[in-house]
């Protein structure tokens, strides 16, 4: 397998990896199911709470076991968190455990996506291209980020439920 190649892989994995087209109606669906603004700011709070306690554990755990196997357990963790989203947007627990699991699947990229490129290009002898390399990933990022929010928003216009919006988060 080529360097491009994977490196091709790379740069769509960390584009979608935090694509979360829900979150500019996150807001309304969890309204629509119930909650009431407290609620919410309570729930905001968990998830970063959550952020700020996983973050130094989750870079130690990619040391340890790997960046890849961090990544991917990431995404995993990224769709089960939708589908609790989905399955149990009646209990304020399940929501709660739910925006823990979307930190830890946040967690899981932060970090170990720059250092998976940093040792991907390096054992490649493309070790000096970094920064190039994470400054165009970092963009792509951010920019599918943005692309994400606006499909939402077409999703969302077009008719389709928000929670749609889960279950297409939860594939990318």
């Amino acid at each position: 397998v080529s360097v491009k190649s994977v490196l091709t892989r790379f740069y769509l994995f960390r584009g979608l990896s935090l694509a979360w087209l829900y979150v500019p109606y996150q807001w309304f669906y969890l309204r629509d199911q119930g909650l009431s603004a407290t609620d919410l700011m309570i729930l905001n709070t968990v998830f970063c709470v959550a952020a700020v306690i996983l973050e130094v554990p989750t870079g130690a755990l990619a040391d340890r076991l790997g960046r890849r196997a961090v990544l991917v357990t990431g995404s995993l963790v990224s769709s089960l968190s939708c589908l609790i989203f989905l399955g149990m947007s009646d209990s304020f627990f399940w929501l709660s455990l739910a925006n823990v699991l979307a930190a830890l699947a946040m967690t899981c990229v932060s970090g170990a996506d720059s250092a998976y490129l940093f040792e991907l290009l390096r054992h490649h002898g493309r070790g000096d291209g970094y920064k190039r390399a994470e400054a165009f990933s970092s963009g792509f990022k951010l920019a599918l980020g943005a692309a994400g929010g606006v499909g939402a928003t077409v999703l969302v216009a077009g008719g389709f439920e928000l929670s749609t919006l889960y279950l297409v988060t939860a594939f990318l």
